[in-house]
C-alpha cells in the first residue's frame, strides 16, 4: 500500500462523550478517539481523580501517555510526569498508576494514551 492511499481523517474530541472506565473505576473518564481490537490499538483521553486507585497492570505492546495537565506518577518510579511531559512504557512493563497533583480547577489529571497491544497469534 502507498501512503497516497492511507486515509487521513480528523476527530472532534469536542463531540465524543467522557465515558466511565468500569468495570475499573467508575470516578476515571475516557474519552475514546480510536479502538482497534483487531490491531490492539486504541487512543483515549484519560481523566482521572486525586483519589484515582488503577489496579497494577501491564500491557502486552508499548504505551505513551503524554500529560495535559495536572501531575502523576507509577508507584515503581521515582519520576513525576506533568504538563508536557510523555511517558513510554515498554512492552510488558507492570505499573500502577497513581495522580500526585491535580493542579487543575476540576481536579483531575488530563492525559492522552496511546496503546499498541501485541497481537497474539492464534493456535490451531
Amino acid at each position: 500500500m502507498l501512503y497516497e492511499h492511507v486515509d487521513t481523517a480528523v476527530i472532534d474530541g469536542e463531540s465524543l462523550p467522557w465515558i466511565p472506565f468500569t468495570p475499573y473505576a467508575e470516578k476515571v473518564l475516557l474519552k475514546y478517539f480510536k479502538l482497534d481490537p483487531i490491531r490492539g490499538e486504541w487512543i483515549v483521553m484519560m481523566k482521572s481523580p486525586i483519589d484515582m486507585q488503577l489496579p497494577k497492570h501491564h500491557h502486552t505492546g508499548s504505551v505513551m501517555v503524554y500529560t495535559i495537565e495536572a501531575q502523576w506518577k507509577y508507584k515503581e518510579h521515582d519520576w513525576i510526569a506533568g504538563p508536557g511531559s510523555i511517558v513510554y512504557e515498554t512492552a510488558g512493563s507492570t505499573h500502577t498508576p497513581e495522580v500526585v497533583s491535580t493542579g487543575s480547577t476540576e481536579g483531575y489529571v488530563l492525559t492522552l494514551v496511546q496503546v499498541h497491544e501485541r497481537q497474539r497469534k492464534c493456535r490451531q
